[in-house]
């Protein structure tokens, strides 16, 4: 069994809820002001990983308080079902945006496409280093490498968009393929 290093662990995923928290702020506010519904997804996505960061967080707690092993199952368990809750309602608004498309304001779009990226990088990087040798810091790792389809597909829509190009009907397809 391979010793973990809890402190580690939560000191580093303490710093990854506080930039995703800061940078979902922002994706959300410019997704509403922009239009964008991916921008807006994406933002989402980071409310998920705000939360299944939390979760991984908790598990490491609960493992050097009790040093059952469970919780790190647990937490995993948990953020892998909370990809499926968070993306349901963004489906459902990208189904709802293709006979409703609406223009986007591709300039904030993409500077907060960007930020979220290097964000998504940053926390990756981060939660790669501290060690990926149990299943609780895996589901956090994959879960945010995920995110990071979320931010490429906000960069492609708006390289791809033009407003002869059906009125963001780009934003909806990117949407619901990266969720």
């Amino acid at each position: 069994m391979t010793r973990i290093n809890s402190k580690t662990k939560e000191r580093t995923l303490l710093i990854c809820i506080v930039i995703t928290a800061i940078a979902m702020v922002f994706e959300i506010y410019y997704g509403f002001y922009t239009n964008c519904l991916v921008l807006f997804s994406d933002g989402i996505h980071m409310l998920s990983h705000v939360f299944s960061l939390f979760v991984s967080y908790l598990g490491f707690y609960l493992l050097r308080k009790t040093k059952s092993e469970k919780y790190g199952k647990w937490a995993a368990f948990i953020n892998s079902f909370s990809l499926v809750i968070f993306s349901i309602p963004l489906l459902i608004e990208a189904y709802y945006r293709f006979s409703n498309p609406e223009s986007i304001k591709l300039f904030y779009t993409f500077v907060i496409g960007l930020i979220g990226l290097f964000v998504n990088l940053v926390c990756a990087f981060l939660l790669n280093k501290s060690g990926l040798e149990d299943l609780n810091s895996k589901s956090a790792y994959l879960h945010m490498l995920g995110d990071l389809l979320t931010s490429f597909s906000i960069l492609s829509s708006d390289i791809l968009y033009s407003p002869s190009n059906s009125l963001g009907y780009l934003s909806q397809k990117f949407t619901a393929f990266s969720n």
